[in-house]
């Protein structure tokens, strides 16, 4: 078994300490074509509200351990590993941790992203998941926002 370095120790102290603050997403880069909020329809925007509702109660440890699913190791964004979130069965958001925050990068309402390589099991017992059904495939979010700010979902 190898030695803890001083460096693996302290970045391991940061993780550590930002799982147990509240969590916090934010958009800090423009979300990737085809993944962006005028993608998706009414019911997929009330899917991600409630989704939002819930998160903005609990901690990033346990919006890790409630919707956090299996990505890709490829998957990575500025040198950073691209985490997968489960708003539904299909819908999932995705975004890379930097300073303790969520960035999201991709709204993926219909699952597109890797799907061949997502851990498929349901969501633990207890853990609110949402219909998903789409009853339009038109974006009620017509314009486009140049704008991109912080969120920071707390109570």
């Amino acid at each position: 078994m190898g030695k803890l370095t001083k460096g693996a120790l302290q970045k391991a102290t940061k993780l550590t300490s930002h799982l147990s603050l509240p969590f916090t997403l934010c958009f800090k880069y423009k979300l990737q074509n085809g993944y962006t909020f005028n993608d998706l329809n009414t019911a997929q925007i009330r899917d991600l509200q409630k989704f939002l509702d819930i998160v903005s109660q609990l901690t990033s440890q346990q919006v890790k351990q409630r919707y956090e699913r299996e990505s890709d190791p490829n998957d990575t964004f500025n040198g950073n590993q691209v985490t997968h979130y489960g708003i539904t069965q299909v819908f999932h958001i995705h975004g890379t941790i930097e300073n303790g925050q969520f960035v999201v990068l991709r709204l993926d309402p219909r699952h597109h992203v890797n799907k061949e390589s997502y851990d498929m099991r349901p969501p633990p017992s207890g853990v609110a998941v949402f219909s998903g059904k789409s009853q339009s495939s038109k974006s009620p979010l017509k314009q486009k926002s140049q704008n991109y700010s912080t969120i920071r979902l707390t109570t």
